[in-house]
C-alpha cells in the first residue's frame, strides 16, 4: 500500500492544517505559516495578528518543529508530522513518517512517506542512519529513540504527541519521563 501523496513537485501548494483551519497552513515545500487573524488576549480584548512563515526550531537530533496556538493554548509540532497530516491525512496505525533522503530537516512533501516501523528501520540501515539498537530484539525503541523522546519532552511536546510519533503508548513515554524505564539512557 503506497502512503505517499501525489502533488506537483515544482510548485508550492498551501493547505490548511487540520485542526487549525483559518489560522495555520502547511506547504508542499515543508513550510508552515500563520494566516492573518484576530487573536483573543487574556485581558478579554482581541488583537490583529499578521500572517507570516514560521521559523522552525530544531531538536538536537535534527527534526524541525514549530509552535502552533489555538484558543490560548500553544503546542509544539514536528514539521514533517504537520506536512503529512495536511497532505496525506492522519498516520495509519502501525506506521511512521520516513524522510526518503535521510535528512530530517528536509520536510518537502515529496521527501516524506508513511512506512511501517520495520520499513523505516530498513531504510535507515540502508542509508547508514541506523543507530546501534538495544540488545533486545523485541524492543520498539532503542537508545537513540529514547534520547530523542527525552529531548522532545524537554522541548514541551506532549506525551500523547510523542507516543503517536514513535508508535508506542502514552504509558511508555510516561515511564521514560519519570525514569521508570530506560534509566541507563542520558
Amino acid at each position: 500500500m503506497d502512503h505517499t501523496p501525489n502533488y506537483p513537485t515544482d510548485q508550492e501548494i498551501w493547505k490548511d492544517i487540520p485542526g487549525f483551519e483559518g489560522s495555520y497552513q502547511a506547504s508542499s515545500f515543508g513550510q508552515v505559516r500563520s494566516l492573518d487573524r484576530i487573536v483573543p488576549k487574556n485581558t478579554g480584548y482581541t488583537r490583529f495578528a499578521k500572517g507570516r512563515i514560521l521559523q522552525p526550531g530544531a531538536t538536537t537530533t535534527g527534526y524541525k518543529y514549530v509552535r502552533l496556538s489555538t484558543l490560548g493554548t500553544a503546542q509544539n509540532f514536528l514539521v514533517h508530522y504537520i506536512v503529512m497530516l495536511t497532505f496525506a491525512g492522519p498516520r495509519p496505525n502501525g506506521y511512521e513518517i520516513n524522510h526518503k533522503d535521510g535528512h530530517k530537516a528536509n520536510n518537502r512533501l515529496e521527501n516524506l512517506e508513511y512506512v511501517t516501523t520495520s520499513e523505516n528501520k530498513i531504510h535507515a540501515y540502508a542509508h547508514g542512519l541506523s543507530p546501534i539498537g538495544s540488545a533486545r530484539s523485541d524492543a520498539k525503541l532503542n537508545e537513540q529513540s529514547v534520547r530523542e523522546i527525552k529531548q522532545l519532552l524537554a522541548a514541551g511536546f506532549t506525551q500523547a504527541r510523542i507516543a503517536d510519533q514513535f508508535g508506542v503508548t502514552i504509558m511508555v513515554i510516561s515511564n521514560i519521563k519519570h525514569g521508570k524505564s530506560w534509566k541507563h539512557v542520558q
